[in-house]
């Protein structure tokens, strides 16, 4: 038995994760023509590594990029995005807890063109919210 050329472009299509990411990549550059006026998403930087500040361990991503907006004053939002490519035969699940109230917080850092200024928003404040549930790892059936 032999595997076709269409069957072999299925299965590439539908689960290899680099092609995945690949379609991932393409969305974030195309999204510009879906996003309001004066907003505009910066070119995705592909598959690097960063060293985490706490840990001192590097780490990788699948994409980062950024959304602008203004035009005399730039505002942004720098976003990491990871890709899983889901299937429902291979199910991601996602194992946690609770959030405790010390990671129940998100930091603001602003600058207006000269030093950045940080703000860490906490309690009900924050868009972590206490007792919620937070992922710690993942598993793949």
């Amino acid at each position: 038995m032999s595997i076709t050329a269409a069957e072999i472009q299925k299965v590439v299509r539908a689960e290899d994760d680099f092609g995945h990411e690949m379609r991932v990549g393409n969305a974030l550059n195309t999204l510009n023509y879906a996003i309001s006026s004066g907003l505009r998403i910066e070119e995705p930087i592909h598959g690097e590594t960063y060293e985490d500040p706490k840990t001192q361990k590097t780490r990788q991503f699948d994409y980062r990029c950024k959304i602008v907006s203004g035009y005399e004053q730039r505002r942004i939002i720098s976003l990491a995005v990871e890709c899983k490519n889901l299937n429902p035969d291979l199910p991601l699940v996602i194992c946690g807890r609770s959030r405790t109230d010390r990671e129940s917080y998100h930091i603001v850092i602003s600058s207006n063109g000269g030093n950045p200024k940080t703000l860490k928003i906490s309690d009900r404040s924050s868009i972590y919210i206490p007792n919620s549930f937070v992922g710690k790892s993942l598993l793949r059936l």
